[in-house]
């Protein structure tokens, strides 16, 4: 990887950074975080290049393992006999268990991917933007609420919300939602947000 990148700025006669692997002589991977730059003539001629790289090999690693253990995870949640979600701290919902999709009445291709606001109402939103700091503050204890969301059907529905932590203290952030689907009398009314459940 090294030689083509080196190839690559000689062709293009444009300088480019990128993470390259090598092999040591024991057959071991190493990875250097690469930067190259052609030298040019005073005619503007590219002449030899220029470059410097800096050994990343313990920072790939680590990456590649938090990779794995975010795949295993999913995989997991995916198999899961309970109903949850995968969400990352900008609300996007990375994976789904296959019953946590079928009580939400969508697709599993409908749901990852997309924001979880997409499938709350407006109190409900209102009332995760006021709880999300102590959440964060009150953590890595577990929060719980009942959220009034949207199903496939177009209908709405009341749910008992849990949320923890899955990877505390490190970034970015991702949450483990469990759900359970609950009959509140009066339901085609959203509860306000000062009169929801939530237990720290």
């Amino acid at each position: 990887e090294f030689v083509s990148h080196c190839r690559e700025v000689l062709r293009t006669g444009t300088g480019t950074r990128r993470t390259v692997k090598c092999l040591r002589p024991g057959g071991e991977e190493q990875f250097f975080d690469q930067q190259v730059h052609p030298v040019r003539d005073a005619a503007g001629r590219c002449t030899g290049l220029m470059g410097i790289g800096l050994d990343v090999t313990e920072r790939v690693r680590a990456e590649q393992l938090l990779r794995r253990s975010e795949e295993g995870l999913k995989l997991m949640i995916a198999h899961s006999t309970e109903p949850m979600l995968l969400v990352n701290e900008d609300g996007v919902i990375e994976g789904a268990s296959a019953v946590g999709v079928m009580q939400l009445g969508f697709a599993e291709t409908e749901v990852v991917g997309r924001n979880a606001e997409q499938f709350l109402d407006w109190s409900s939103k209102l009332d995760i933007v006021f709880r999300l700091r102590d959440f964060r503050q009150y953590a890595p204890r577990p929060a719980r609420a009942t959220l009034r969301i949207r199903t496939g059907d177009g209908a709405w529905c009341w749910m008992d919300v849990t949320a923890s932590f899955v990877n505390f203290g490190q970034k970015p952030e991702k949450f483990l939602v469990k759900f359970e689907r609950i009959d509140l009398e009066g339901s085609s009314e959203a509860i306000p947000p000062g009169d929801r459940e939530q237990i720290w």
